[in-house]
């Protein structure tokens, strides 16, 4: 994972230009996740907001609930979405590539979360994503 973060100036929201730009190669996978985010099953928004403590983020809501947060990175955009501890093993059996699967099974709780983190760098990243926060909007 990159951990350069992008956009850092609170003056300057996150334009389709600056993201561009942040992303380099990486910029139409992140646009393929936000327009697959667009789908109306999904009923979620996406709005972003400057942290003190993490630059801009975007949060994936439905409704008041948040269930994914979303940032970015020199040369990479980056999903993550929280579960409860008691989910891990639910995760471990999700049609994931080999890598976010073992990631996740030793990955140490946040509290009493499991953070699961992926980098949107290839089809099979965005496949990743999709299919973990369709999860998490399942058990909600």
């Amino acid at each position: 994972m990159n951990d350069i973060p992008a956009l850092q100036n609170r003056d300057l929201p996150p334009t389709a230009d600056l993201i561009e730009d942040a992303l380099g190669d990486t910029c139409p996978i992140w646009e393929r996740f936000l327009k697959a985010l667009e789908d109306p099953d999904l009923r979620v928004t996406v709005s972003w907001r400057w942290y003190v403590d993490g630059g801009w983020l975007g949060k994936v809501m439905r409704g008041t609930r948040n269930f994914a947060w979303l940032s970015l990175w020199v040369g990479v955009g980056r999903v993550t979405v929280y579960f409860p501890e008691a989910h891990r093993a639910l995760l471990v059996d999700l049609d994931l590539s080999e890598t976010l699967r073992a990631r996740t099974l030793h990955q140490p709780p946040v509290g009493t979360s499991v953070p699961v983190s992926i980098d949107l760098r290839t089809d099979a990243d965005l496949d990743d994503a999709l299919t973990v926060l369709r999860q998490k909007l399942t058990l909600c």
